[in-house]
């Protein structure tokens, strides 16, 4: 079930393309759910830095629009690019998720980002008896990085007779779990909670707000924990 009002975002590519900023997208065709032809051969232009208004009357495609650029499933659409979909307003599911929570779930980069790492530790645990994988989760990104390196490099000074008889799967899970510390420093992840609850205060959230149950609170709130998630 969809837990705020924010669409799922497909997490960039940040290997593709060469930074461009600007959008230009050629032949895009896009049809309603009912199959009548919103694009046919048309061209989606945006600059860098400037606003734009989607204006139309109900059912024309606005919404379709908007969701096919948030997929990313427009053939030729820049992958590199962070798009997010921001509903009207957050709808609530009838459970007890908080405000900061709310906001929280909606990074699902750093979500997605820690629940490899703890697949990564899970499996290195398994193939090395936890010697090069004894994370604590407790640990800072930056901490966490540091001891993985130190124990790889600890590894390949003692290990030098058994290096080529490691499997190939390890030392891939390992040079990944590096990536996904590097990731993780880069977003800032560490600091998340408090840059989430900082925000929402920046619009008007009081701490008792952030804490209480995105249920409780009215359309207008909703949108601003929306405009959060963002």
């Amino acid at each position: 079930a969809n837990k705020g009002a924010v669409s799922a975002m497909v997490l960039p590519d940040y290997t593709s393309g060469r930074n461009e900023r600007d959008i230009q997208v050629r032949n895009v065709s896009i049809s309603l759910d009912n199959g009548s032809c919103l694009l046919d051969n048309g061209e989606l232009k945006f600059a860098s830095r400037r606003r734009y208004g989607l204006v139309g009357k109900n059912g024309v495609g606005k919404t379709t629009l908007l969701k096919a650029i948030a997929s990313m499933t427009i053939e030729g659409f820049p992958k590199h690019l962070r798009v997010l979909h921001v509903r009207q307003e957050l709808k609530s599911v009838g459970n007890d998720t908080t405000v900061l929570q709310a906001v929280m779930e909606a990074d699902i980069e750093r979500i997605a980002l820690i629940k490899e790492e703890q697949e990564l530790l899970k499996r290195l645990e398994t193939e090395d008896a936890g010697r090069s994988s004894d994370t604590p989760t407790t640990m800072s990104i930056e901490k966490k990085r540091e001891q993985l390196l130190k124990a790889q490099k600890q590894k390949d000074s003692n290990d030098d007779d058994d290096a080529d008889n490691a499997p190939k799967s390890f030392e891939r899970d390992l040079k990944r779990l590096d990536e996904v510390y590097g990731r993780l420093q880069v977003i800032s992840a560490d600091s998340a909670e408090a840059r989430a609850s900082m925000i929402l205060s920046g619009l008007q959230f009081t701490p008792a707000m952030q804490a209480g149950p995105t249920s409780a609170l009215s359309g207008g709130w909703r949108m601003r924990v929306a405009l959060a998630a963002a």
